[in-house]
């Protein structure tokens, strides 16, 4: 006969497990989800290049950073109207904080697509959130422009390799890099991308 304080501690256990394995999978779906492409807002192609392959043969970590960069500046500079020419602009972008957290490799001659999308626009800041996608195994390796629409880039993954996060503070280089807001003319475009609707004054 078993006592009423061991079915009970037995019980207990069986619940824990239960409860542990519920919330791993709770984790896993999680994190799953925020790996879809449907997090993202804008898409560009990338073509890899023979040197961003490191000797082991796939895409050097540092190397998704330039991919970060290439998705970010080039919504700047096509849709957010941004002057990179250091004479005449009295706004920049600098990048005050990156992260990456990597999943599958990238190679070379992958078309790599980057999606992109904003979580915090701030008075002079803009966090951004960039998904780097790998090709299909029947993929095409067609090039093409950026695209708010993820269904025109049917030949790579839906579920993102590699998922960073970046800041950028907007500053006049002549003003000794003194922090501006953000004019309208590039926050209107910049707030299309945003997938949670927050929207901050700091």
């Amino acid at each position: 006969m078993i006592s009423m304080s061991v079915f009970l501690s037995r019980g207990c256990y069986k619940w824990k497990t239960l409860h542990t394995t519920l919330i791993r999978m709770s984790s896993s779906s999680q994190k799953q989800s925020l790996l879809e492409r449907s997090n993202f807002k804008y898409f560009l192609p990338i073509q890899s290049r023979w040197a961003d392959n490191d000797q082991y043969g796939h895409v050097n970590n540092i190397k998704y950073y330039s991919y970060f960069d290439t998705v970010i500046n080039h919504y700047l500079i096509k849709h957010c109207k941004l002057n990179t020419n250091l004479k005449t602009t009295d706004l920049i972008g600098l990048m005050v904080e990156t992260e990456c957290s990597f999943h599958r490799p990238l190679s070379f001659p992958e078309v790599v697509l980057a999606g992109l999308s904003v979580t915090k626009i701030g008075n002079s800041s803009v966090h951004y959130k960039i998904g780097l996608f790998a090709e299909t195994e029947d993929s095409q390796r067609l090039l093409s422009g950026g695209s708010f629409n993820e269904e025109d880039f049917s030949s790579h993954k839906r579920e993102a390799c590699a998922v960073g996060k970046c800041i950028h503070v907007f500053v006049n280089p002549k003003k000794n890099n003194e922090s501006v807001p953000i004019p309208n003319e590039m926050r209107i475009p910049l707030e299309k991308l945003l997938i949670d609707n927050y929207v901050s004054k700091l």
